[in-house]
């Protein structure tokens, strides 16, 4: 069962460190998809930590917006946790570019979606 979407905020805004896992399986093999879950952590004044990938650096620099781990995930937790300066600094950075971004980017994303569900249909 999911959590309530209320639940769910009131956890991400006590966190300090938001985990997500990049990588997904499709038909084409393993992927690195840009979730929704690294946007809202951006929002909730934790620190984005995430499986290193290319497609997230699009967007947002590695150890300024937020922190990668590729194998060493319970290591970088405990880092940023005894780093508390550096790990709400980064916080800071993610969650301004996420703002100044994130006005672009959505209705960017959604005009693109419905001009390939336009084209598909047709």
């Amino acid at each position: 069962d999911a959590l309530p979407e209320e639940e769910y905020i009131a956890l991400s805004r006590r966190a300090k460190i938001v985990v997500n896992f990049s990588r997904a399986r499709n038909t084409a093999g393993e992927v690195h998809q840009f979730k929704g879950r690294t946007c809202d952590s951006f929002y909730t004044g934790a620190m984005l930590l995430e499986s290193a990938n290319t497609v997230t650096r699009r967007w947002f620099t590695p150890g300024i917006h937020y922190a990668e781990f590729d194998g060493d995930l319970p290591e970088r937790v405990m880092y940023y946790l005894q780093h508390e300066a550096q790990r709400a600094e980064i916080a800071k950075a993610g969650e301004k570019r996420m703002r100044a971004w994130g006005l672009q980017y959505w209705p960017a994303l959604l005009s693109a979606s419905q001009a390939e569900s336009i084209r598909v249909a047709a």
